[in-house]
């Protein structure tokens, strides 16, 4: 006879978006969790005060083996508690025109200089810091239009050196432009766009790929026929934007406007069981040289956000333990990734404290249960829902519906 505990475990449920059912464990629906009594009862809101022990199951698609957790006593839940999906954002840093405020000090025969230090994670090709620069020397008659649309360039070519991008740097205007009365068609990643009517354009005009002050500007630099030359390449996707969908603005106008530079941090591709940051945000300090006046402005900050597709994914290749990659040796990645998570979810998190006295292990053992619920929420996770899985767990936890857990 041989005895085997296991310690220290860590478990997650990636719940997919199913109706409620109030049967059996075989009756569910694919992608719903449930809790049941260690029997397979199902635990409702009316027995969850009365069970002692119980399991929470999730059924696998197309007819695969339920997914459960050991046994849990209900004594040992040390904390239950629920974080909501919170976005990533990435970050902005404007300098000089913002959209609404704001401009370039245009001082004459000036050396400019914009320094972009990246804020690396653990993992850096690059020693922790890495700086990007942006360089130009105005002239004795010095202009926004003049000093904005040439850092800009030095900034984009700058960058277009990269593996990958990491910023998408984007010119500002504040005139309000003339819409096009003809469409134009863009390809992301080309200088070159086709117009209906170029006779709107002029070189030395702009060309604004929408109709806010917030939208990103492009100088024109050629024209020939209907294909007209842009200063740096499209950062938007391929489309076509129809009449009156973009505007012009002229040189005239141009040169006497105020005019910014925004920066945006563009993230890793995300690769499941590679971790590109930490999973940290792409974050970067501006520093200008030279700029007078200029207002360098963080616009946004850059945030990791919370119960994202790309978190579910690692903890799911995390807690695959010897099915994933035990070793965590990372390149070569020997064993493909298995991952589940689509979308993005609020997070409900377990911690266990169990006391063990008659097996090989003895002591406190930790067992930690999420339960990943999609943020569209489930009619199985939606407080309000009869006998759903948020308010039974706050029964077995605190003794009665307290909200704790409220998925929306």
């Amino acid at each position: 006879m041989s005895a085997f505990s296991q310690k220290d475990i860590q478990l997650l449920f990636v719940g997919g978006n199913a109706a409620a059912t109030t049967g059996a464990i075989d009756a569910m629906n694919d992608g719903e969790i449930g809790i049941f009594t260690p029997s397979g009862a199902r635990v409702t809101e009316t027995t969850a005060a009365t069970v002692e022990k119980f399991i929470i199951v999730k059924k696998t698609p197309n007819g695969g083996v339920p997914l459960l957790s050991s046994v849990i006593n209900k004594k040992d839940i040390k904390r239950l508690s629920r974080k909501e999906y919170v976005a990533a954002t990435d970050q902005v840093v404007t300098v000089g025109y913002d959209g609404a405020n704001g401009s370039i000090d245009a001082v004459n025969d000036n050396e400019y200089k914009l320094t972009i230090s990246f804020r690396e994670g653990l993992t850096s090709n690059h020693g922790g810091l890495y700086l990007k620069h942006g360089f130009y020397k105005s002239d004795i008659n010095a202009t926004q239009y003049e000093v904005g649309t040439n850092m800009l360039r030095s900034v984009s070519d700058n960058f277009s050196k990269e593996a990958e991008k990491l910023i998408l740097a984007e010119l500002l205007c504040n005139d309000a432009g003339a819409p096009t009365t003809g469409t134009i068609s863009v390809v992301k990643g080309s200088k070159v766009v086709v117009a209906t009517v170029p006779g709107e354009f002029a070189v030395g005009s702009l060309l604004r790929l929408g109709t806010a002050t917030t939208d990103a500007c492009y100088q024109v630099v050629s024209i020939v026929g209907n294909a007209i030359t842009l200063d740096t390449p499209i950062t938007v996707s391929t489309q076509v934007f129809a009449i009156g969908a973009a505007e012009f603005i002229t040189p005239a106008l141009a040169a006497v406007a105020d005019f910014g530079i925004r920066l945006t941090a563009v993230p890793s591709a995300h690769v499941v069981g590679k971790l590109h940051g930490n999973l940290q945000p792409l974050l970067f300090d501006v520093t200008l040289g030279a700029f007078g006046i200029t207002p360098n402005v963080l616009a946004t900050p850059g945030t990791a956000g919370n119960g994202t597709q790309k978190q579910v994914q690692e903890l799911e290749w995390f807690c695959q333990g010897n099915e994933g990659d035990f070793h965590r040796i990372g390149e070569p990645n020997l064993i493909a990734a298995r991952t589940e998570a689509s979308g993005n979810y609020d997070l409900i998190d377990m911690q266990i404290e169990e006391i063990y006295t008659g097996s090989i292990t003895s002591g406190p053992i930790h067992k930690a249960y999420t339960l990943a619920i999609p943020e569209t929420a489930p009619a199985y996770a939606v407080a309000g829902t009869a006998d759903d899985i948020t308010d039974v767990l706050e029964i077995l936890k605190n003794g009665a519906v307290d909200g704790s857990l409220a998925v929306a």
